[in-house]
């Protein structure tokens, strides 16, 4: 198994050292909240209620110009109960179409923003609902090399389903992430 992955990277590293952000790039991004997510849960009728929670996403980006990118993201969500009588962990799954903009600042940083909006379909306790999720982000992206970025931004994230009572899920999260580019013309 080792072997495969060196040789994988191996076979990769020439395609990511030609790649620049230019029109036709590429970006393949994955992000975690790497231990911070500040998550509040609001039910009509009910106090508000706050607790840390775990994201992750995968995504792409393909860029029409040197900086500006339309993309899609598939995030995953995790939190514990919330201090809810009874209730267990909710789970979260959404795609969510993305636009991002991207502006470099340094050879070897850029400064980037992102705007989303999708679905998702949330799990808490067996029962299910689907919610309307949107999101703003933005943050630097620090480049080692020319085809690889390190990323830390802020998100702010929020999803609303229409169920009854109607809930609101809000998160501001600190991400950290690792993005690859490949193309471009």
């Amino acid at each position: 198994m080792t072997k495969k992955l060196l040789l994988a990277a191996a076979l990769l590293l020439p395609l990511l050292a030609r790649a620049e952000i230019v029109d036709g790039t590429i970006e393949l991004q994955g992000s975690s909240t790497a231990g911070f997510s500040r998550r509040t849960i609001k039910v009509s009728g009910h106090p508000s209620v706050t607790g840390n929670t775990f994201q992750f996403a995968v995504g792409g980006l393909y860029y029409l110009t040197h900086n500006v990118g339309v993309g899609a993201e598939v995030q995953v969500s995790h939190g514990p109960p919330f201090n809810i009588p009874g209730a267990g962990s909710m789970t979260s799954l959404g795609l969510v179409p993305k636009l991002g903009v991207d502006f470099p600042i340094t050879q070897s940083a850029s400064l980037f923003g992102e705007a989303l909006a999708g679905v998702q379909h949330v799990k808490l306790d067996g029962s299910s609902t689907t919610a309307f999720v949107w999101g703003l982000g933005g943050g630097v992206k620090l480049f080692p090399m020319a085809a690889l970025s390190v990323d830390l931004g802020l998100r702010l994230r929020s999803a609303r389903d229409n169920d009854t009572p109607a809930a609101t899920d809000t998160s501001l999260s600190f991400m950290i992430g690792l993005s690859g580019y490949f193309g471009g013309h």
